[in-house]
């Protein structure tokens, strides 16, 4: 595994999966990690539907990123429920 692809996955073991997001720009929030040489930075705005996009910077270029959308759809989701899960998956990230 190259080293960006290590810190990616530590970022979002130490990202999401165990961070409190601060607040970001329009009433979004962000989840900032660092290490060495590497910055990440998860922005996303909303709860029941969402949208954000991470993004990796090396020495304070942009060296990786990825926009992601999702939306409970179904009456009964419970998002304590669904937020819980994908810290968990974000957490056992290898």
């Amino acid at each position: 595994m190259t080293d960006l692809a290590e810190f990616v996955a530590e970022a979002h073991r130490n990202g999401y999966a165990n961070t409190q997001a601060d607040p970001g720009p329009n009433g979004g929030k962000v989840i900032t990690y660092d290490r060495g040489e590497y910055s990440y930075r998860d922005h996303y705005s909303g709860s029941t539907a969402f949208v954000g996009h991470e993004v990796v910077t090396r020495d304070g270029k942009p060296v990786w990123g990825m926009s992601y959308y999702g939306d409970l759809t179904h009456e009964d989701a419970d998002p304590d429920d669904v937020y819980a899960f994908l810290r968990d998956t974000r957490a056992g990230v290898p």
